[in-house]
């Protein structure tokens, strides 16, 4: 499935429309993901290993939401993170953020859960509390839906497993679990119900009034809404590969009409993974990505009823993980954002080596040769996606340049800018209205 997916991506060049690089910043960041994948089935064989990386991973939350509530409540405009909507964090964005944090905190919380030293256990606890918290904050309904399906699928697991002790629970930890969930559920509580930060400007008020108050009448949600008809008129027009990987931003003006298109651009994503990637490889793509979820989430789903122990808690979180990473895609493009992207193909590969072969007797051995070969991989797609990266922004930049002199009737300046973008290879959207 994963091999018919790259291949797509592939194959979605030969007939689509325009070879910008774009494309291969696309196919490149696919190549990385898969890499990544097999890269995590390979390393995680050990419970020791499974620990070090979900208390990075802690440490990674735990400093983004400290640095958005900061960021909320203090300090909106702290130097060195620019944002336009708030709390962003490192994100530059709150919708971003919060898309990070809905399958992070499954995670995280396992570690709360599994890890053998105190210290690693009270961290996790205190890192899932804040990071919940700056979920909350974010005032964004898909994370918040995400994490309404994380805490379903958990306690359809957890609840009849600790009643059949098919996992261990030590009531020396019941302290910390007691502790950490009425801090926590008060702190929410409070927070949606009276808090508004005293700087804030718009009028969605508090966070619960956010999502009860006037949903069908948002801005955003028409723009997804104009976004989502484009993107299936897009489909119709290409079914079988697409466009093109990355081709999304370019072909889609074509089909807006004129309903979100202005003079300050528009979204760079349709904000729906599974519409971009039918849009980019066609339903030929969709269909293999599709049949990867399938096996993933059989499998997942699967070790999750019939495992015991620390490998039930383990594909339980998992599962949570994969389920919240797959519900915000359908509203927003966690799939597009490289540390949300990287986060899913190796919570997936953790899943696969648990429910496979992880600390069997029969399991296969890795080979340090196999292992190093997948890392020396991942670093060359890594550094050459990162070239990529650098030549589109270098473009950008002298686009966004001619646009702006465009909107103050200086065309002769703007045509400067636009030959300056030309030699990097990569046609920016904005470069249409110019």
């Amino acid at each position: 499935s994963l091999i018919g997916l790259f291949s797509a991506a592939i194959a979605s060049y030969v007939v689509g429309v325009s070879h910008s690089l774009a494309w291969v910043r696309a196919v490149l960041d696919l190549g990385g993901c898969l890499i990544l994948f097999f890269l995590a089935v390979a390393a995680f064989r050990r419970h020791e290993h499974l620990v070090d990386t979900l208390t990075a991973l802690a440490v990674s939350g735990l400093v983004v939401s400290a640095i958005g509530l900061v960021q909320y409540f203090v300090w909106p405009e702290m130097p060195g993170f620019p944002a336009n909507a708030l709390p962003a964090a490192t994100f530059g964005n709150r919708n971003l953020l919060a898309e990070y944090l809905a399958p992070a905190t499954p995670m995280v919380l396992l570690l709360a859960y599994g890890a053998r030293r105190a210290w690693r256990r009270w961290f996790a606890w205190g890192a899932a509390a804040l990071m919940l918290f700056c979920l909350v904050c974010t005032r964004t309904r898909a994370a918040w839906l995400g994490l309404a399906v994380v805490g379903a699928v958990t306690s359809y697991f957890w609840i009849p497993a600790l009643r059949r002790r098919a996992i261990k629970y030590e009531v020396s930890r019941l302290w910390s679990w007691a502790i950490v969930a009425c801090c926590t559920t008060i702190c929410i509580i409070w927070f949606t119900t009276t808090v508004r930060p005293f700087w804030a400007q718009d009028k969605k008020g508090s966070p619960v009034q956010a999502l009860i108050g006037t949903t069908l009448q948002d801005p955003g949600i028409q723009e997804r809404l104009a976004f989502w008809s484009g993107c299936v008129a897009m489909i119709n027009d290409s079914p079988f590969l697409g466009v093109g990987a990355g081709q999304w931003l370019v072909h889609y003006p074509a089909y807006d009409l004129g309903r979100t298109v202005h003079n300050y651009g528009y979204a760079r994503f349709p904000h729906s993974d599974p519409l971009q990637i039918a849009a980019e490889t066609g339903l030929v793509g969709l269909a293999f990505y599709a049949w990867f979820l399938v096996l993933i989430l059989r499998m997942l789903w699967r070790g999750a009823r019939n495992e015991w122990g620390d490998r039930k808690a383990i594909l339980v979180a998992c599962l949570a993980s994969v389920v919240a990473f797959l519900v915000e895609g359908l509203f927003g493009f966690p799939g597009t954002q490289a540390s949300t992207r990287a986060l899913f193909w190796i919570v997936c590969g953790i899943g696969v080596t648990v429910a496979g072969t992880w600390e069997s007797e029969e399991r296969r051995v890795v080979g340090r040769t196999k292992t190093m070969t997948l890392t020396l991989g991942f670093l060359v797609f890594s550094l050459v996606a990162l070239w990529a990266s650098r030549q589109q922004v270098a473009a950008d930049r002298q686009n966004m340049l001619a646009s702006s002199l465009m909107r103050i009737d200086r065309p002769d300046l703007a045509a400067q800018e636009v030959e300056k973008a030309a030699p990097y290879g990569v046609w920016d959207p904005d470069i249409l209205f110019v």
